[in-house]
């Protein structure tokens, strides 16, 4: 394999943003670099416009503009990469995609939380058929969780975990629901604890965890989250993009429905459990937790990043 050698350009801040794994070489200087690889996330300078435009007229990021490798994550920020760039993007909309030739997109680099199921059940019977546990900010999941709600009312009721809020307990240093029950000193409310142990209840005991957007047409966190559970997430909404869809088969390990068709999930859930038997979705468990761990794993974004560095130098070459 031929060295991949980096350098780390942090003259606009660090964001701890690297590459790693074999073969692959930082080095002290661009000019003996293959690519540049800027340090910062790219919507912290974007705030300034002053920073911005040093972070666009930077000489070492304008020499070779096809050599540059970015990365931004900032939910529904849109920061426009310079053309060129390889230019790594969670949570990547379908129009940023399109726009873009040199995106790509990218996991959020949410925690792993596949130990709340040690202690779980793994066979055929699950105490929950669906859970949710978050923010309910727009229409579409107010929809779903209202069909959800219906389509297991009277005596089924107790088999679906939802919990939605109006109002966004969220990350402290972490995304919502990574911390363990007696993590201490974490800064975290009350409330959010709450939440946190609600969350990890539903996703220990259910076969499906809703994902429905909470911003128009980004891929939520909780659809790694689950899956890094062993969990089948629901993704419900538009114009999103599944990361690396070249290689992993996601309809195998999600369900993904429309926003259009909100207003359907309960009843699209129902014939789902009813058509895909227990030990078909045990398989697919599994196989979302080993989907995850290999190119999910925010622990491996590094080597996962570099790998598709050398992929891109290798077919421009």
């Amino acid at each position: 394999m031929t060295p991949l050698h980096w350098y780390r350009h942090v003259a606009h801040g660090d964001g701890g943003i690297r590459l790693a794994g074999q073969d692959v070489v930082e080095v002290a200087r661009p000019a003996d670099a293959d690519v540049v690889v800027l340090a910062v996330c790219l919507f912290q300078p974007h705030r300034d416009p002053a920073a911005w435009a040093r972070v666009v007229a930077d000489p070492v990021l304008a020499a070779r503009p096809t050599r540059v490798v970015a990365y931004d994550c900032a939910d529904d920020e849109i920061v426009p990469p310079v053309p060129g760039w390889t230019y790594f993007r969670c949570g990547a909309p379908r129009r940023l995609v399109d726009a873009y030739p040199t995106l790509v997109p990218f996991p959020w680099p949410s925690p792993d939380l596949g130990w709340i199921r040690r202690d779980a059940p793994e066979g055929p019977e699950r105490r929950y058929d669906v859970t949710f546990q978050g923010w309910v900010r727009l229409p579409v999941a107010e929809r779903a969780l209202a069909s959800v709600s219906q389509a297991w009312s009277g005596p089924d009721a107790a088999r679906v975990h939802l919990q939605g809020h109006a109002d966004f307990h969220g990350y402290r240093g972490h995304a919502a629901g990574c911390h363990r029950p007696n993590d201490a000193g974490s800064g975290l409310s009350e409330e959010t604890r709450r939440r946190e142990a609600a969350y990890r209840e539903g996703l220990r005991h259910a076969w499906l965890s809703l994902a429905p957007e909470s911003i128009p047409s980004v891929l939520r966190y909780r659809t790694t989250e689950a899956l890094s559970c062993g969990r089948i997430p629901v993704v419900i909404g538009d114009g999103h993009v599944f990361p690396f869809a070249d290689r992993i088969a996601w309809s195998r390990i999600v369900v993904d429905i429309a926003g259009a068709r909100a207003h359907e999930v309960g009843p699209i859930l129902r014939e789902w459990l009813r058509t895909v038997p227990p030990e078909e979705r045990l398989a697919r468990e599994a196989e979302a937790r080993a989907t995850w761990a290999r190119w999910l794993d925010k622990d491996r974004h590094p080597e996962i990043m570099a790998t598709r560095v050398r992929e891109r130098l290798e077919a421009a070459a």
